[in-house]
C-alpha cells in the first residue's frame, strides 16, 4: 500500500510530511559551554533542550550528544573585537548553518561545499549571551549604556542624555600608554602622586624669599 492511500484527505498527507520535514530541520537552539579554547576559538557546547525518542508509545527526552570544535563568535569588525572571558556553564544560542561550514572555517572567502549534508547540527556556530530565567542580569540600565560585570559592581556607563561616561571599579584603574593627554580640567579627589611623590603633602629644598625658584620637589 502507498503512503497516500492510508489516508482520504490528501492535505492531511501533506501535512504530515511537512511536519516530519521540520523533524529534521535545524535552526538555532539554547545551549551552554562545556569548555572553551581560546587558542582555536572553538568550544564544546551542549544543546540545553533535549530531543525525544519514542519507544512501544513513551517518549523520554534524551538529551543531545555534545557538540565538538564548535567555532565561537565574538562581536567583530573595522579591525576591533568586542571578546568575553567565556566560562563551563555559560549559556549561549547555537546556530545551525545550512551548509557545511568546513571549508569555509578553515579558509575563509567563498569556498566549495565541503559535503552534501544540509542542516547538520554539527555545522553550527556557538553565540555567548543567551540568558535562561535562572541566569539572567540583574539590575539592567534603561538609560545607560553599559560594559559591565555580571553582578553589575565593575562597569563603563555612556549616558546619552548626559553626554558622560562613568567608570566604577572597586578593583582599581590601570593606563598603560606612553603618555596620556587630557584636553579638559582634570579633578582629582584622592591623593595625586608623580614619580613617588604625593601631590598634596611634599615639599620643596631651596625656600627663600624674593624671586628666587623653589628647587625640585621632595617626597
Amino acid at each position: 500500500m502507498r503512503p497516500t492511500e492510508r489516508y482520504e484527505d490528501h492535505e492531511h498527507v501533506l501535512r504530515e510530511i511537512m511536519r516530519s520535514a521540520r523533524t529534521r530541520q535545524w535552526t538555532c537552539m539554547p545551549g551552554h559551554f562545556v569548555s572553551f579554547d581560546a587558542g582555536t576559538c572553538t568550544a564544546v557546547v551542549q544543546i540545553g533542550i533535549a530531543g525525544q525518542q519514542t519507544s512501544d508509545g513513551v517518549s523520554t527526552a534524551v538529551p543531545y550528544p555534545v557538540l565538538v570544535d564548535v567555532p565561537v563568535q565574538f562581536p567583530r569588525g573595522g579591525g576591533a573585537a568586542l571578546t568575553f572571558p567565556i566560562a563551563e556553564g555559560d549559556e549561549c544560542t547555537v546556530h545551525i548553518v545550512d551548509r557545511a561550514i568546513d571549508g569555509w572555517f578553515e579558509s575563509s572567502g567563498i569556498q566549495p561545499p565541503s559535503s552534501k549534508r544540509r542542516q547538520a547540527i554539527s555545522d553550527a556556530f556557538a553565540v555567548p549571551g543567551s540568558l535562561s530565567k535562572p541566569a539572567r542580569l540583574q539590575n539592567i540600565s534603561t538609560s545607560t549604556a553599559q560594559l559591565r560585570s555580571v553582578d553589575g559592581k565593575t562597569y563603563v556607563d555612556l549616558d546619552p542624555t548626559g553626554q558622560v561616561v562613568k567608570i566604577t571599579a572597586p578593583g582599581g584603574l590601570v593606563i598603560d600608554a606612553p603618555s596620556v593627554k587630557c584636553s579638559g580640567t582634570v579633578t582629582a579627589s584622592g591623593e595625586i602622586t608623580g614619580n613617588g611623590i604625593p601631590l598634596s603633602t611634599h615639599t620643596h629644598s631651596g625656600v627663600q624669599s624674593g624671586s628666587s625658584s623653589t628647587g625640585k620637589p621632595q617626597g
